[in-house]
């Protein structure tokens, strides 16, 4: 017994970075616990919820405290089937829970691969990182990465994120995309480039590569969509990506940076999605078209989605806007060395992940737009309840959006310099000037928009009412922000992108169907049934192996 005891707690170990894993995991299953009990309807199948729930928690926790490679198999894989189980939990989600465990399943697959190529004696804590210097580690290292990416929602291996969010229960979208996979998916990225390999300069720029196709296609996608949930679910792809590009840059300041982005993308994200829950159970739908005029009706909702919406487009002085800094920063020092051909590559990282911020607010902007500001078309007599747990969640995540904001320096001293020693805040650009420059900005749009709505002859000239075709519409007609960017579509230089994502062309799941059923088309003509076909391909295959060894 003491034998097994001790080989136990051999492959768990806690150090600074895991503890830090373990408070967040446990963190957010808090809040949406508190979430469900004032979301979940009657009828609903608590006790499946609860135990899939439950049992979600204790392998996320393990996960993050393995030392042992092959422990660390056993709990991430078994996540793949909390995963499906907390998915099915209602009838809509059943295609979402089947196109989750398959990608997650593949991945797994992967990640037993790349185990099973390292060196015996590996951990992932507690050991000496490996140098890539055979062609097997490079493979070991990208079947884990795949692994990580496949979890935390990266491109190519995304495609189940906006599923889970459009078709699961709200609770579960909020905690596994938002907040949970994000987590753990990126807690394995930093450990393969930290703890277990010694990352070159060529895997990093095309991890680099990932992270900054992950920003721009989920946004583009984002963009478009008319659905809150789905919209919400390609912004949890995107932001991956600049996690991908702090952990990738080379710098301890980018790393730091990848990291913070986790937690802070874990904050504003799972708030979003419970403002997302909060309008589902007062309208009944999450369609763009059918909301409107919610702000005064939901107030505090309103609130915790301003802010958290202002905090995912990276506007100061709130969190999001300190780690992007913090990650644009990592990119410009950790390849300071490089040729003229790296340095204009990672320029053109740089700009696409500031084009992604602008993106992300151009594309909340009508999601406010369409369900809040515009104009809706609510009886009188609704009612529009009101509940402590549905309501202090969000609440209280937005409100940590501003705290971390704030008080981002003692953040940084008393959690992200333990946990990386070689972190020195002193290094860091101050990001004042850019906070006073994004401000002025804003204070020149309200001035402008305050203009706009003086009377004719006055600065900003007039207000004129919605005409289409030149008919001023009846107020059955509501103009709202559903359609806003759908121009986007047409533009010569991506709409050859968005045919292609109609298609499905970069879903990796429907392409994994279509292969494998062309594959069982083949092997059916292949397996006639007649004994000269099957004489015939044993010849062929005695006459193929006789040549392969002579």
């Amino acid at each position: 017994m003491d034998k097994l005891i001790v080989d136990f707690f051999n492959i768990i170990q806690l150090d600074t970075f895991g503890i830090f894993t373990v408070l967040l995991i446990n963190l957010f299953s808090l809040l949406i616990a508190l979430y469900s009990i004032g979301f979940l309807p009657q009828n609903f199948d608590r006790k499946k919820y609860y135990f899939y729930f439950v049992l979600t928690v204790l392998a996320a926790n393990l996960t993050a405290v393995a030392d042992n490679l092959i422990f660390f198999l056993v709990v991430w894989g078994f996540l793949g089937f909390t995963f499906y189980g907390m998915i099915n939990t209602q009838p809509e989600g059943n295609s979402a829970a089947k196109k989750t465990f398959i990608i997650l399943g593949a991945s797994d697959a992967l990640l037993i691969l790349g185990v099973l190529l390292l060196p015996a004696n590996t951990t992932i804590v507690t050991g000496h990182p490996i140098v890539m210097d055979r062609t097997l580690l490079y493979i070991s290292f990208w079947c884990l990465a795949v692994a990580a990416l496949a979890k935390a929602g990266a491109f190519p291996v995304h495609t189940w994120v906006p599923e889970v969010a459009e078709h699961g229960p709200l609770p579960v979208a909020a905690f596994m995309p938002a907040a949970l996979d994000k987590i753990l998916g990126i807690y394995l990225l930093v450990r393969l480039t930290q703890n277990i390999f010694v990352v070159d300069s060529i895997t990093r720029l095309f991890l680099l590569l990932f992270g900054a196709i992950t920003i721009i296609a989920a946004v583009m996608m984002a963009l478009i969509q008319h659905n809150f949930k789905k919209l919400l679910g390609y912004h949890a792809v995107s932001q991956v990506g600049y996690m991908i590009l702090g952990i990738a840059s080379g710098s301890v300041i980018g790393l730091v940076g990848g990291v913070m982005h986790m937690l802070n993308n874990a904050i504003y994200k799972t708030s979003l999605f419970l403002t997302a829950g909060n309008v589902e159970k007062n309208c009944q739908t999450t369609e763009l078209n059918e909301l409107g005029g919610l702000a005064k009706k939901m107030p505090l909702t309103f609130i915790s989605f301003l802010l958290s919406a202002l905090a995912i487009s990276g506007m100061p002085p709130l969190n999001g806007f300190v780690s992007k800094w913090l990650i644009y920063q990592g990119l410009l020092t950790g390849f300071r060395n490089g040729s003229a051909l790296v340095q204009f590559i990672l320029a053109l990282f740089i700009l696409a992940a500031m084009f992604g911020s602008a993106l992300t607010l151009a594309s909340f902007m009508k999601l406010a737009q369409a369900a809040f500001f515009g104009p809706g078309q609510w009886p009188k007599d609704k009612k529009f309840s009101k509940n402590f747990f549905r309501e202090f969640p969000p609440l209280i995540l937005a409100i940590l959006c501003v705290a971390i904001g704030l008080g981002y320096q003692q953040l940084l001293i008393g959690i992200f310099q333990p946990i990386f020693p070689s972190f020195n805040l002193s290094s860091l650009w101050q990001p004042a000037i850019a906070w006073l420059l994004i401000l002025f900005g804003l204070l020149l749009g309200i001035i402008f928009y305050a203009g706009y709505k003086k009377e004719p002859g006055k600065i900003g000239g007039r207000r004129s009412p919605v005409f289409v075709g030149g008919e001023i519409p009846d107020e059955s007609e509501r103009v709202t922000g559903q359609d806003f960017y759908l121009t986007v579509k047409e533009l010569p230089l991506i709409r050859s992108f968005y045919q292609l994502a109609e298609k499905k062309l970069f879903d990796i799941y429907e392409i994994k169907v279509a292969l494998t059923l062309t594959l069982g088309k083949i092997l059916s003509w292949l397996h006639s049934g007649l004994l000269h076909t099957y004489v015939a391909w044993c010849i062929l295959g005695t006459i193929l192996l006789l040549f392969l060894l002579r």
